[in-house]
């Protein structure tokens, strides 16, 4: 029997505060055990990972300092988390991925295929983003969640 299920291999938390890559092990590794720590536990539990948030945190495939994280999936593309705009043009460079919580110049990033900053985390809320080969699919939870009263709106 084969898992129709498919996991994505980058997720972004509502705000901007967290996020975790699918390393090569196939296991979720978090950029923080301190931030967001209600939802990346959802995270491992969802993922069917019993692993605490530190051991999460100290997997292989996302390392940190107080200027961002650089992660690498599975595949070995390279995912910036930027914290600080100091690291910014160089990821912007250099990964596929860049995500922050801060604004991003889009003019000025011009190189990854996917930019994800505080305007799309309040206009979408939380990503999972997933590699089909060549493609990168991206889910929004406002996607998923639909237009309700319940369900908070962007900006």
């Amino acid at each position: 029997m084969t898992n129709m299920t498919v996991r994505p291999d980058i997720l972004v938390d509502e705000n901007g505060r967290n996020i975790a890559v699918r390393n090569h092990n196939e296991k979720l590794a978090l950029a923080s055990s301190r931030r967001a720590r209600f939802v990346t536990g959802k995270w491992l539990v969802r993922d069917g990972d019993l692993s605490d948030l530190a051991t999460a945190t100290a997997r292989y495939g996302i390392s940190c300092d107080p200027l961002g994280c650089i992660g690498h999936t599975a595949d070995g593309h390279r995912i910036a988390y930027v914290r600080n705009q100091a690291i910014l043009e160089e990821e912007c460079r250099l990964a596929i991925v860049v995500i922050s919580n801060r604004n991003i110049d889009r003019r000025r990033c011009r190189g990854p295929t996917v930019i994800i900053d505080r305007r799309d985390l309040k206009l979408h809320g939380a990503h999972a983003l997933t590699f089909e080969g060549a493609k990168i699919r991206i889910r929004r939870a406002r996607q998923v969640l639909g237009n309700r009263p319940w369900v908070p709106s962007g900006p």
